[in-house]
């Protein structure tokens, strides 16, 4: 009788030490602080491996290049309710559009599009987008896509760079960690709109290279 009642504490000991993990398990860590570095995420993330922030939130490079090299799932939320994102928080300011333009915005659901008033209102959304990180990369579509990449690399947060195909876009993003990229819209078809808005939206998060002043 005594080794049954030892086989069910056993039993019962081995469920309620599943359901406590389990129960931390769903216990998402929130960081709401303004500024968030790799020293902030090292110190409070624990072995956790997923993480809300605040709204408002800013990303440090360090505190993306620790998110990525730790493979962290992260969201966005207040309080009392979080919002998850895609890895890679894309989105499309239109300065000179096209029908193929259009269309491929419309067919890239992972990618949000705004139109902007002007070459410098597009610089400046873009700056503002990086900077607030609203998201994670900005594909611009001006027909003076170098004066978009000029004007918004004016601002250190900002890597902009000039893009004509999907594998530039990637090969910038990789060499650069480029979040602001202009693309001539007049020289693109729709499958090559598409794909350039496919390869920014699923590069990952744009990482600046070792040594970029933050």
């Amino acid at each position: 009788m005594s080794d049954t009642n030892n086989i069910v504490d056993e039993i019962v000991a081995r469920v309620l030490a599943e359901l406590t993990a389990a129960h931390h398990g769903d216990s998402t860590p929130t960081i709401f602080d303004n500024v968030v570095t790799a020293g902030t995420l090292s110190a409070q993330l624990g072995n956790a491996r997923a993480v809300v922030f605040g709204p408002k939130t800013v990303l440090t490079p360090t505190a993306r290049e620790f998110i990525r090299q730790n493979e962290i799932q992260w969201s966005r939320g207040d309080r009392t309710i979080t919002t998850q994102t895609n890895a890679t928080r894309c989105h499309a300011l239109i300065v000179n559009s096209t029908s193929a333009v259009k269309r491929a915005i419309a067919d890239t659901s992972s990618v949000d599009s705004s139109q902007a008033n002007s070459v410098t209102d597009a610089a400046q959304q873009a700056v503002s987008m990086i900077c607030r990180s609203d998201c994670d990369a900005v594909v611009v579509f001006s027909d003076v896509a170098e004066t978009i990449a000029c004007l918004a690399n004016r601002n250190r947060k900002v890597r902009g760079v000039v893009v004509s195909s999907a594998n530039d876009a990637k090969s910038q993003q990789k060499l650069l960690g480029s979040n602001v990229l202009a693309v001539k819209p007049s020289l693109l078809s729709y499958v090559e709109v598409r794909n350039v808005l496919r390869a920014v939206a699923g590069g990952g998060v744009p990482v600046a290279p070792d040594g970029w002043p933050e």
